[in-house]
C-alpha cells in the first residue's frame, strides 16, 4: 500500500509523461512531528498534500497526487 507511489516513480512515471509532452515535478510530503502519533501524522501528511496542491493550482498545474493510504484522498483546499 504505502510502496505504490515510490514503485511508480522508480518505475519511470515522471519520464513517461515527460515523453508525452507534459511538464513533470515531484514533490515528496515527509512530515517529522515532534511527537509521532498516528492520527498527528496523519493531519500533518493532509495539510502538506493541501499545501502542494494548492501550490500546483497556483500556477495552473494539474496536481496528481500519488498516496500511499485513503486518508489523502480527502485532502482539503480550503
Amino acid at each position: 500500500m504505502g510502496k505504490g507511489p515510490s514503485h511508480f516513480l522508480k518505475s519511470g512515471a515522471v519520464e513517461r509523461l515527460k515523453s508525452l509532452g507534459h511538464e513533470a515535478t515531484v514533490a515528496t510530503v515527509d512530515p517529522r512531528p515532534q511527537f509521532p502519533a498516528e492520527v498527528a501524522t496523519s493531519f500533518a501528511v493532509m495539510r502538506g498534500i493541501g499545501d502542494e496542491v494548492r501550490n500546483a493550482l497556483a500556477i495552473n498545474a494539474f496536481p496528481l497526487v500519488l498516496a500511499g493510504n485513503c486518508n489523502t484522498g480527502g485532502v482539503s483546499l480550503m
